[in-house]
């Protein structure tokens, strides 16, 4: 049963904040420092939840905010750049959130976000499992900007208070890092679940004890989603849908029960704690590879296009080109409309569909030619992208486009045979 939020206690205060509420808070903090919010109002003398309190410091209360009427010359700077950019808010946005935060900057989601902040000017901060490493991070020292605005740092997700010292001065969090399922591998509470609800709820009080964190945005997936035995009557799958625990362990489907639970106690802690959390739910990414080994997406399309796989799985899923989830990222981080989850997907098909067409594309690959007889994971379904198209991202490149851009990143490397597969570091 899920854990009651303490903003929902009913003696708790709601609504617009007094003068004498504002005072209590102001002098607590002056004197103790902000600490742990989610225990800071009963200490302070507050019938608020710590959510309130720390939204009402960091927004309204922070010595450090400017104040009283905008000069003339911010008048005037506000019109220029509305003239310019009219309601595109995001723009505006990007330049008031300049210092990024990440896990898991080696993986395939987090390299492209990286990447793409770096070449838009934020500095950025990124988790790897060693900075000294070479072989493994220096794609990423290599990167546009990244002389000027990369540090790398190590920290431990595992390890409660590891990012304390990492993510204090970030005004955003992205948590990108996540462990995969190794084939065959037995110890799936240690090597999955565990990994996945421990590292997000320990990044997530870190970030609760920084008082510069704005928001955080942490990459979920649509296998939070769409595992129950009604998919087919409740499609299109929006937000507001969860994945069946149950549903996921009847069919051995560990990596979504890993990240269905992972997320749930990610909003409790957030809740609790009061974070801003911003959640993308991407579906299977798809795209060019930039990192010296692949991500566990990439590594099945490639054995599957070689041959090195003879089975393709019997999946209906939604696939995104991985252009398209970072566009997302940014929004979910940028756009203050956003808020809860954001589904981010292009078409759903049966990989049975995407095989047809890369043999037709790829006539002379020995592709895979025999669907797998697992259960479970075929329901045929659609997504709900409504909610992330109305935050601006209004199309989405389609299935071709997508597996076009990852296999022409292959046969770009000539050395991209045999990968070892593993479980990729938790950063």
């Amino acid at each position: 049963m899920r854990k009651p939020n303490v903003c929902d206690k009913q003696d708790n205060n709601k609504g617009a904040w007094s003068k004498e509420e504002d005072q209590k808070l102001i002098d607590y903090v002056r004197i103790h420092g902000e600490g742990c919010w989610r225990s800071l109002p009963k200490v302070a003398g507050l019938l608020r939840c710590g959510k309130s309190c720390r939204l009402r410091w960091i927004n309204y209360l922070r010595p450090d905010l400017k104040r009283g009427n905008f000069s003339e010359d911010e008048e005037d700077l506000i019109i220029k750049l509305h003239a310019l950019l009219g309601n595109r808010y995001i723009t505006i946005c990007f330049y008031t959130l300049s210092n990024q935060f990440f896990t898991g900057g080696t993986g395939f989601i987090g390299a492209y976000l990286v990447k793409t902040l770096l070449e838009r000017g934020h500095v950025v901060r990124a988790t790897v499992r060693d900075p000294g490493d070479a072989d493994k991070v220096g794609f990423l020292q290599n990167m546009v900007g990244a002389k000027e605005r990369l540090k790398l740092v190590k920290a431990d997700l595992m390890v409660e208070g590891s990012f304390n010292e990492a993510v204090d001065g970030a005004d955003g969090v992205f948590h990108t890092a996540s462990p995969v399922l190794v084939q065959y591998d037995q110890n799936i509470k240690e090597t999955l679940i565990d990994p996945c609800i421990k590292g997000t709820t320990n990044l997530l009080i870190s970030c609760s004890k920084a008082s510069s964190v704005k928001r955080v945005v942490i990459t979920s997936s649509c296998s939070s989603i769409r595992y129950r035995d009604d998919t087919g009557e409740v499609s299109p799958l929006n937000e507001s849908q969860w994945s069946n625990p149950e549903y996921c362990k009847r069919h051995n489907l560990w990596y979504a029960y890993a990240k269905t639970l992972a997320e749930q106690e990610a909003w409790r802690v957030a809740e609790e704690c009061g974070i801003d959390l911003v959640v993308v739910n991407p579906s299977f990414v798809v795209g060019p590879l930039i990192t010296p080994q692949p991500s566990s997406t990439l590594y099945m399309i490639h054995h599957i296009i070689k041959g090195y796989s003879e089975i393709y799985p019997n999946t209906t899923v939604g696939f995104v080109h991985i252009d398209d989830v970072v566009s997302g990222h940014i929004l979910a981080m940028m756009d203050g409309r956003a808020s809860g989850r954001l589904i981010c997907s292009s078409s759903v098909a049966h990989w049975s569909e995407v095989i047809e067409i890369l043999r037709a594309k790829y006539p002379t690959y020995p592709i895979a030619n025999k669907c797998s007889d697992q259960k479970g994971d075929d329901n045929p379904h659609s997504m709900d992208t409504s909610k992330i198209k109305q935050l601006g991202l209004t199309t989405f490149r389609t299935i071709p486009e997508m597996f076009d851009d990852c296999i022409k990143s292959f046969q770009e490397r000539v050395s991209f045979e045999l990968f070892e597969f593993r479980v990729l570091p938790l950063v």
